[in-house]
């Protein structure tokens, strides 16, 4: 059963909006601009803010080529 996120508000770092995804394959979320957090409870706007801007960038994967 899908669940419609909540906007939560905009990013002023970056423009974006915010939202807020009670029901995802891991738990809660959070998700701007391809950024996703997981987070326990819907969190208020300033909370959310931090979290998306001080999220890790994830390591980018490669393929090793196998010749």
């Amino acid at each position: 059963k899908k669940v419609e996120p909540v906007n939560l508000g905009t990013n002023p770092a970056t423009g974006k909006s915010i939202f807020y995804y009670p029901t995802g394959r891991y738990g809660a979320y959070i998700s701007s601009n391809r950024v996703n957090v997981s987070v326990k409870e819907q969190p208020s706007l300033d909370i959310a803010i931090d979290l998306i801007n001080n999220k890790k960038p994830s390591a980018k994967f490669k393929r090793k080529n196998t010749k």
